[in-house]
């Protein structure tokens, strides 16, 4: 859907395609984690073996190459113009926007 497309539409059909883009959002979140599993199933299937590495092992890959190391903040200008509008997407991963996969 494009914006501006949305804009040009009278009121009540451009309600009615956002109606029905969140209600097509919603359904295709509820199908997340069916197709992970299928995915998953396959994989095993295959002999491939799924690893989850523990807290520990989570925080070394952080501390070796997660988004606060210094290297990051040329990359982070040079995408967004400066670093604090990484800080402002960050943010906003960290908020509940009211969808959940299920």
């Amino acid at each position: 859907m494009n914006k501006e497309w949305l804009k040009a539409l009278p009121n009540d059909l451009r309600e009615v395609v956002s109606q029905a883009s969140e209600k097509t959002f919603k359904e295709q979140l509820k199908k997340v984690k069916k197709v992970t599993n299928i995915c998953m199933s396959k994989f095993a299937a295959l002999g491939t073996t799924m690893y989850e590495p523990n807290a520990s092992e989570i925080q070394q890959w952080i501390d070796s190459c997660g988004h606060t190391r210094p290297e990051w903040v040329p990359i982070k200008k040079s995408i967004l113009g400066n670093a604090s509008t990484f800080d402002k997407l960050l943010a906003a991963t960290k908020s509940n926007n009211g969808y959940t996969i299920s």
